[in-house]
């Protein structure tokens, strides 16, 4: 291991990694979305298959990259007073995890496109001509650095395992055999430092990783004051929790908050109540949550939302919200004490009112939120915001998320289609109702509409 990074002036920094050849790219690795998405994917193909997972971890995966010869005087190590040039890239190197990765693309790729799911069969991705990532061909499969993860139906995966196998003798690449590199097909498996069971279908993390983050949560309840680099150790492992522990990341945001802070002053600085606030909650949440987050929805769900900032009758601000599922809306006026809010948090606040009212009817289901904000969108979706008034209200969102155990996405659409929930929030406008009993019409009858309590707009 090579130490590329010290001092802020190693090897790394003179690497970016965003750029190629002099053309700009994002490098995205694979997340535990991308594994759901395989595994909601293969569900759908083969509803009545058990859906079986399997990994490959290649062996010294680094060392297949070797330098160009001239360049391989900057890779030169001093030790025991001798000097040793190395002829392949590091583990520590940006440029080494660069390399790997795209090479496990193109491995994944052909086993993708070109490997037939099972003998005498055609791969239909065999045709693939895309210049970019593209989800073309009959396999299903990520690649993580080193790691190929394969998801596959019961009745192909163990035919889908040893074309992986012998996709890797016929590409000349070697396969790790350090104890438990290789998982067969099963029902459990880990990925990426995650659990997943799609018998029971839920993401879990590992028992060793819940006892090392919940000690490590239980030291900072008595913490007084912290680094910068302690406040960072913490927002990465809640980070790396956050991918099973669904809307954790809205309670990383004063983690964060605090981690800036401390950055600014260069010295450790004293933690708040709010700080303190949001351990606890997590420590709730690695206690409780932990392996009840679903891979694959019971059913899907659409809601619509808008607001106006004048738009209800006597220039009062509006809300509207219509349920595709139900057949029911929303369309109120907010409390005089919210009637000053701009847009975006009138956005945020219907999505309260809405997860309020029809939240205890979404257990297990995936209920996407189109809002026309962008603000609002971004928020929901990164978990990120300065504004705690914002933030307040997106954790209200989230806790009824859990509390009804169901999972929410933020979808942005265009105003242009939002119309629905745009009449709804407008009512004080005679050629908006007019346009209201066009689209009921069109709905086949018009929906009924959910009485609104002050208790609902209320967030912590």
């Amino acid at each position: 291991v090579v130490d590329c990074t010290q001092l802020e002036r190693g090897i790394n920094a003179f690497i970016d990694a965003h750029l190629h050849r002099g053309t700009y790219w994002k490098l995205s690795l694979p997340t535990s979305s991308t594994i759901i998405e395989l595994i909601q994917q293969t569900r759908a193909k083969y509803p009545n298959q058990r859906v079986l997972i399997f990994k490959i971890d290649m062996q010294r995966w680094y060392r297949w990259f070797l330098l160009d010869p001239v360049q391989s005087v900057f890779f030169a190590i001093r030790w025991k007073g001798k000097v040793w040039l190395d002829t392949a890239l590091s583990f520590g190197n940006r440029a080494a995890s660069l390399a790997a990765q795209r090479v496990i693309w193109a491995v994944v790729y052909l086993y993708r496109t070109r490997v037939p799911p099972f003998p005498g069969s055609h791969n239909t991705g065999m045709s693939c001509s895309c210049l970019g990532h593209c989800k073309c061909g009959e396999n299903r499969a990520a690649g993580y650095i080193h790691d190929f993860i394969g998801v596959s139906p019961e009745c192909l995966a163990q035919l889908n395992f040893t074309s992986v196998h012998a996709l890797a003798y016929h590409l000349g690449l070697r396969l790790s055999q350090t104890r438990g590199h290789i998982s067969p097909p099963s029902s459990v498996c880990e990925c990426l430092g995650i659990i997943y069971d799609t018998d029971k279908n839920v993401m879990r993390l590992p028992q060793d990783k819940v006892e090392d983050l919940t000690s490590i949560l239980v030291s900072w309840i008595a913490k007084q004051s912290a680094s910068e680099h302690e406040l960072a150790v913490l927002c990465g492992k809640l980070l790396y929790a956050a991918n099973v522990i669904h809307a954790g990341r809205l309670f990383l945001n004063r983690c964060l908050a605090t981690k800036r802070r401390a950055s600014r002053h260069r010295k450790p600085i004293t933690l708040d109540r709010d700080f303190w606030d949001d351990i606890r909650w997590w420590q709730e949440a690695i206690a409780l949550r932990n392996g009840i987050s679903f891979l694959v929805p019971d059913q899907t769900l659409h809601i619509s939302l808008d607001a106006s900032t004048n738009g209800f009758y006597d220039g009062k601000p509006g809300i509207g919200a219509y349920n595709h599922q139900n057949h029911q809306y929303i369309s109120t006026t907010v409390p005089p004490e919210l009637s000053d809010l701009c847009i975006a948090d009138l956005e945020l606040l219907a999505h309260v009112v809405s997860v309020r009212i029809w939240g205890p009817d979404w257990k297990g289901a995936e209920v996407t939120i189109h809002t026309d904000n962008m603000a609002t969108f971004f928020l929901l979706t990164n978990g990120r915001s300065r504004d705690d008034r914002r933030l307040r209200m997106s954790r209200t969102v989230a806790t009824c998320e859990i509390v009804s155990q169901c999972r929410l996405i933020s979808k942005w659409i265009p105003t242009s289609e939002n119309t629905l929930a745009d009449i709804l929030s407008r009512v004080g406008d005679p050629a908006q109702r007019t346009k209201f009993q066009q689209h009921c019409d069109q709905l086949g009858g018009i929906p009924s509409q959910r009485h609104v309590s002050p208790e609902m707009f209320k967030f912590d």
